[in-house]
């Protein structure tokens, strides 16, 4: 019997939490409160979080309702709080990324150096041509995958998720951002592996300069 006006905190808070994030993925004009959310999640989804959650509803059992209404607050208010800076940590690392100039390794068609790559310009690519990324390679272009090998990528700045994304060539036609893993995104780290991918949007078409209009 819990004392009126608490509430235990659900034990898959975090899963439902992400659930919701997902299907809202999608929604036009969400971009800043999904990614928000998001990351907010990963904050709920550390290990002592189940613990503060048993300890709220073990108080508010026993009718200390004041209790477990402060230990509840206080997991949520850090998660807000600790979600906040987070996202505004990532919002000023990508900031200095846009300001260095993105160089990008284009597959060569035809002439001499057929195969061969040159550098250029992120701004330089077109939809269409291949672009190869190895580890500490800013993704210059949304791009799908062609081939890869041990290829991990880091979109926290896009996804909000803290670990880095596992990138893999099978189609995944209907998925969420997150889930997307045949898809390179512009802006993204890579950290592990290297892979070579068919640029599919560029400047203003990507992810990421979509979602913020």
């Amino acid at each position: 019997m819990r004392a009126p006006g608490t509430a235990a905190p659900p034990p898959d808070l975090t899963a439902r939490l992400r659930a919701a994030v997902e299907a809202a993925a999608h929604a036009p004009g969400l971009a800043g409160p999904v990614r928000y959310a998001r990351t907010v999640a990963a904050e709920l989804a550390d290990p002592l979080t189940p613990l503060l959650g048993t300890g709220a509803a073990a108080t508010a059992v026993l009718g200390e309702a004041t209790d477990a209404v402060l230990v509840g607050s206080a997991m949520v208010g850090s998660a807000l709080i600790s979600g906040f800076q987070r996202l505004r940590a990532e919002t000023v690392l990508e900031s200095l990324l846009l300001e260095q100039e993105v160089v990008a390794r284009r597959e060569i068609r035809g002439g001499a150096d057929d195969g061969g790559q040159e550098d250029v310009p992120a701004g330089a690519l077109r939809v269409g041509d291949v672009i190869c990324v190895e580890s500490g390679d800013v993704v210059p272009a949304d791009a799908r995958l062609l081939e890869c090998c041990d290829l991990e990528v880091d979109e926290s700045g896009l996804t909000g998720e803290s670990a880095a994304v596992a990138k893999d060539v099978a189609a995944t036609p209907g998925a969420v951002l997150a889930d997307r893993t045949c898809m390179l995104h512009e802006g993204t780290s890579v950290v592990a592996g290297r892979g070579r991918a068919v640029v599919v949007a560029t400047g203003a078409a990507t992810w990421r300069s979509t979602s913020r209009a």
